[in-house]
């Protein structure tokens, strides 16, 4: 059994997501428990009655990625780049503050408004071969924990969603230099 050293990795990667319309990415700063990337395939047996019930091949019909992560930095920014810029809002009461929060003004919104780049790469790295871009994504805010106890976190996944501008053999997501033009 050939084992290769080099490809085992403990690989922390640096989060950074560009929203629709802004003009560069924000670091979301410090996780807790990994990033998690899952992947899913949807397929449709292909069978015939001259065969019963045995499978004769399978069709993929979806392709879906996610990224699921918890964040340590509930920042301000962090709330309004995740929470009101994706599935929430701000409002300013008169005479008042700035807050931001969630409602059904949200209802019915189309996510892919407010999708962008979200891209990892390794902690004191750079865009190089061992680095993920998700060329479309939003996110989906989960949870807040606050604890006396515990740091407080916020746990959001973001979804992929296929980029038309990109190659369609990439236009889910793209493995490797991340700083090329996919189109």
């Amino acid at each position: 059994m050939a084992v290769t050293v080099s490809e085992i990795r403990m690989e922390p990667m640096v989060l950074e997501f560009k929203p629709a319309g802004a003009s560069s990415y924000t670091d979301l700063g410090a996780s807790d428990g990994g990033v998690e990337v899952s992947f899913s395939v949807d397929s449709s047996e292909v069978t015939a009655d001259q065969f019963g019930g045995m499978k004769l091949g399978d069709i993929i019909t979806a392709v879906n990625l996610e990224v699921s992560l918890t964040l340590k930095e509930v920042s301000a920014a962090n709330m309004e780049l995740l929470v009101a810029d994706s599935v929430g809002g701000q409002h300013t009461p008169s005479g008042g503050t700035e807050v931001i929060g969630m409602g059904s003004e949200a209802l019915f919104r189309n996510l892919e408004s407010k999708a962008g780049p979200l891209r990892m790469y390794p902690v004191g790295g750079s865009i190089n071969s061992r680095s993920l871009i998700i060329h479309k994504a939003y996110a989906i805010p989960e949870s807040i924990a606050f604890s006396g106890e515990d740091l407080s976190t916020m746990s959001v996944t973001f979804k992929a969603i296929r980029d038309t501008g990109q190659d369609s053999t990439v236009d889910l997501f793209a493995w490797g230099d991340t700083d090329q033009d996919f189109s």
